[in-house]
């Protein structure tokens, strides 16, 4: 099935809002709580594209939860590679960076 076509309405769309709104779709249509869930998997055609599905599951999962987050993406992404890389304290400074990012 056809939803789209090249250069029209969601060529300014980024993979990661089509990301959230696909998934924050899916949980809303699922009636299932955020809390219950504990992995997140796209299919994904990026080489190396995890780091752009974490990025979009923690935007769903806090939309999901009443905040916004407006880190910009590619900050966002370098974020996601620095919390797999054990750069921070889990989970307290992780929740401090996020928060400073959220409305």
């Amino acid at each position: 099935m056809r939803f789209g076509s090249f250069g029209g309405s969601l060529k300014d769309v980024t993979d990661i809002e089509l990301a959230v709104v696909a998934t924050t779709e899916a949980l809303n249509r699922s009636g299932i709580s955020p809390k219950e869930i504990e992995d997140v998997s796209f299919g994904n055609v990026i080489h190396n594209g995890n780091k752009r599905t974490a990025y979009a599951a923690t935007k769903a999962f806090l939309k999901l939860n009443g905040d916004h987050l407006r880190m910009p993406t590619e900050e966002g992404i370098d974020f996601m590679v620095d919390v797999a890389q054990k750069k921070y304290e889990v989970p307290k400074e992780i929740a401090s960076i996020l928060k400073q990012y959220c409305t």
